[in-house]
């Protein structure tokens, strides 16, 4: 696929799921924001998603920066103890800026956007597995994600992928320390996040027939389309199976169409 290969329809949603303003929505005072934190960092994926040195990252900036918490779910509530546990032993004093937020089955897509966009003000992203769906939501929230870069399979390059789509490379992190500077960062530097939050609004922003290309379902499905016409050509002519490009002329064919449309109009009169 020309751009990222995550897609999402949440553009198409509205008045249902509305895009995010550059004001920022009014947190609650309860839940992951009580006792009003500067900054909230936040990741909602099932705790099988988490590894020990990412783990380690977080209480690392958790410790590097003031009035912050970090916000999870629980996503099996069994794994509360574990994780609790993890954290004691790192360091006792980050138990009360890891706080939770109990896991419901039952909630959809507005719920758990207007959730993240209301709670979070950044999402810290895994490495072997990250985030997929709950990035979507986040990012369509408003909320910038900070993931990494050089994971190799599929599962932990989603972030990376769309980070790259929505032009947010300065979100992605190659390395360990890397992460944990920008995590420092986004938390000490309030010019530096407005600039990251506030591009990525503007990319939520963008309508037809300018719509950002990453929130384009139609592009995405017509592109997608290529991709499978090539594919069962490349079949029925009986060629090996191999790699395919595909190439996004969407804006050209559009382009072409409406030259087309003119043209016959002008014939016409």
């Amino acid at each position: 696929m020309p751009h990222s290969f995550m897609v999402n329809s949440f553009s198409y949603l509205e008045p249902e799921i509305m895009p995010p303003t550059r004001k920022l929505p009014t947190p609650p005072t309860t839940g992951c924001r009580e006792g009003n934190p500067s900054f909230v960092y936040c990741n909602f994926n099932k705790q099988l998603k988490f590894d020990p040195i990412v783990f380690k990252l977080w209480l690392e900036t958790l410790q590097k920066t003031d009035n912050t918490v970090l916000c999870l779910q629980e996503n099996p509530k069994e794994s509360k103890k574990y994780l609790n546990a993890f954290i004691k032993e790192f360091d006792s004093s980050l138990l009360n800026r890891v706080r939770y937020i109990t896991f419901d089955h039952n909630i959809g897509p507005f719920e758990t956007k207007k959730r993240v966009e209301t709670t979070c003000n950044v999402v810290l992203d895994n490495y072997a597995y990250g985030a997929h769906t709950t990035a979507v939501e986040a990012l369509w929230g408003g909320v910038p994600v900070l993931t990494f870069g050089s994971a190799m399979d599929m599962s932990g390059r989603v972030g990376n992928s769309v980070l790259t789509t929505l032009g947010l490379s300065e979100m992605i992190a190659m390395d360990d320390e890397a992460y944990l500077n920008t995590a420092i960062i986004l938390a000490n530097d309030q010019s530096f996040y407005k600039s990251i939050r506030n591009r990525l609004v503007d990319t939520c922003l963008m309508k037809k027939p300018k719509r950002h290309v990453f929130w384009d379902l139609q592009r995405y499905v017509k592109n997608l389309e290529k991709g499978l016409e090539e594919a069962w050509f490349n079949f029925l002519v009986g060629a090996v199976p191999r790699h395919i490009f595909v190439k996004d002329d969407v804006e050209k064919a559009d382009e072409e169409k409406k030259k087309k449309a003119k043209k016959n109009i002008n014939t016409e009169l």
